[in-house]
C-alpha cells in the first residue's frame, strides 16, 4: 500500500488514468450495451496514444511532470470535446461560439498559451500531479462501487415473458417470417396525402391469403422506438420520446437485445435469423452500420475526432465534391438492402430442422429513392439533392411501386 502511495505522490499517473476513467464511465453510462472486451480494448488503444503523447511532449520540455500535463490537455480535449459542444449547443442555440471554427481556433489559442507557461515555468508540478492522481483515482472508484451494484441489479432481474405469451409444446411451430418495409405508408397515408391508390396490391395480399390490418398504426413515430416495443410486447418505459436522445437510445438497445419475443420463440424451440438493422443477444445485425449505436460507440461518440469526422466530414466531403465518398455515404443502404433481400431468400428456400423465425428489415421505400417503378436507377444527382428529392411525392410513390 506504501508503495502505491508513493507511486501516486511521485508519478504523473494521471495521464494514464484518464483513458480508462473517460471509457469506464461510458461503459458505466451504457452497461449492457457495450462489450468488455471492446471496453478493454479501448482502454489499451487510448492509453497507447497517451503515452506516445508523453514521448512527443517530453522532447519538447525535457520534463515528464509538463509533458504529462500537456497530454493530460490534449486527451481531456479530444475525450470530454462532444459533451462541452452539446452544452454550448443546447444552452446557446445559433450562438456563434458552439460553432467549430470558433471552438477550433480557440482550444488552439489556449494550447499555444498553455505550452509557452510550461516551457516558461521552472517550478515542477508536484501538488497538481498528486491532485489529479487522486482525484481521478477516486472518480475510477465511485465508477467501479456503481458498476457494481448496476452488475448485482441486472443479475437479480429476471426477464418475464409474460402471461398473454404461454408455451404450448403441442402446438404446430410455423416458421415465421417478420418483413419490415420500412417508410411504407398506409393506405389511409397514400389515399389522403399522396393521392395513391394502393388497393391492387392489398387485394392481391388479401388473395393469398394475408390479412390486412385497416388504419394501422405505429406506436412510435421513430424506427427503433416503434420496433423495440414491438418485439418486446410492451410500451417502453422511462423514454424521452425523441428520435436522438442518448437515453432513449440506451433503453432500446438494452431492451432489444432481450426483447420477450424473441425470449419466447428461443424458449419454443424456434432458430432465430436476424437480417434486421438490430443487435439482438448473440446475434449481430447483418447490417452497416446498425441502425442503434453498437460496439464502443456510445463512448467514442463524444470525442472530438469522432465529431470532426461525423459533422466535418459530410461538408468536406460535399464542399470538395469527392464523388466515391458521397457514393459511399448514400448508397449504405442500398448495399444493407440487397444483403438483407439475399439472405431472406436463401432463408425462405432452405430446410431446417428447427422452426425459424426470420426477421427481415429493408430500409425501403425509405428514401434514397434509387430506383423508379420502371426499375431503372436514379441518377446520382438526385440522391444528392437530399433537400429536394427527399419530400418528393412523386419519385416515394414510384420507388414504392418498384419496392412492391
Amino acid at each position: 500500500m506504501s508503495r502505491i502511495n508513493h507511486i501516486f505522490k511521485t508519478y504523473p499517473v494521471f495521464v494514464l488514468l484518464l483513458p480508462i476513467f473517460f471509457v469506464l464511465r461510458g461503459f458505466t453510462e451504457y452497461y449492457n450495451i457495450i462489450p468488455i472486451k471492446d471496453s478493454l480494448l479501448l482502454i489499451g488503444t487510448y492509453s497507447i496514444a497517451a503515452m506516445v503523447l508523453i514521448v512527443l511532449s517530453w522532447l519538447f520540455f525535457k520534463n515528464i511532470y509538463k509533458a504529462s500535463i500537456f497530454s493530460f490537455f490534449i486527451l481531456a480535449f479530444n475525450f470530454f470535446f462532444g459533451s462541452i459542444h452539446d452544452f454550448l449547443k443546447n444552452n446557446f442555440p445559433g450562438s456563434f461560439i458552439s460553432r467549430y471554427s470558433v471552438l477550433i481556433i480557440s482550444t488552439l489559442i489556449f494550447f499555444v498559451a498553455l505550452f509557452i507557461v510550461l516551457k516558461k515555468r521552472k517550478k515542477t508540478f508536484f501538488k497538481l500531479t498528486q491532485y489529479l492522481n487522486y482525484l481521478f483515482l477516486l472518480l475510477i472508484s465511485i465508477d467501479l462501487l456503481t458498476l457494481t451494484y448496476l452488475i448485482g441489479r441486472h443479475e437479480k432481474k429476471n426477464i418475464s415473458i409474460g402471461d398473454e405469451l404461454t408455451p404450448c409444446p403441442t402446438c404446430d411451430k410455423p416458421d415465421i417470417y417478420l418483413i419490415i418495409a420500412d417508410g411504407y405508408s398506409g393506405k389511409q397515408a397514400l389515399q389522403e396525402v399522396l393521392q395513391f391508390d394502393n388497393s391492387s396490391f392489398e387485394n392481391d395480399l388479401t388473395k393469398r391469403g394475408f390479412h390486412i390490418i385497416e388504419n394501422s398504426l405505429a406506436n412510435y413515430n421513430f424506427t427503433h422506438h416503434a420496433m423495440v416495443s414491438a418485439l418486446d410486447l410492451a410500451y417502453l418505459k422511462g423514454i424521452d420520446g425523441q428520435n436522438s436522445s442518448k437515453k432513449d437510445m440506451r433503453i432500446c438497445a438494452e431492451t432489444v437485445k432481450n426483447n420477450k419475443l424473441m425470449q419466447y420463440l428461443k424458449n419454443e424451440g424456434y432458430e432465430i435469423y436476424n437480417y434486421s438493422i438490430f443487435e439482438f443477444d448473440g446475434q449481430p445485425s447483418v447490417a452497416k452500420p446498425t441502425f442503434l449505436q453498437t460496439k464502443t460507440k456510445p463512448i467514442t461518440s463524444q470525442t472530438f475526432l469522432f465529431r470532426i469526422q461525423r459533422d466535418l466530414w459530410y461538408h468536406l466531403v460535399i464542399d470538395l465534391n469527392l464523388k466515391s465518398a458521397k457514393r459511399g455515404m448514400i448508397y449504405y443502404d442500398f448495399h444493407n438492402n440487397n444483403k438483407i433481400y439475399s439472405l431472406t431468400q436463401k432463408i425462405a428456400g432452405s430446410k431446417t430442422e428447427k422452426p425459424k423465425f426470420v426477421y427481415s428489415h429493408l430500409v425501403y421505400p425509405h428514401y434514397p429513392y434509387y430506383f423508379d417503378s420502371t426499375g431503372k436507377e436514379t441518377d446520382f444527382k438526385l440522391l444528392e439533392n437530399i433537400n429536394g428529392f427527399a419530400t418528393d411525392g412523386k419519385a416515394y410513390i414510384s420507388y414504392l411501386k418498384y419496392c412492391t
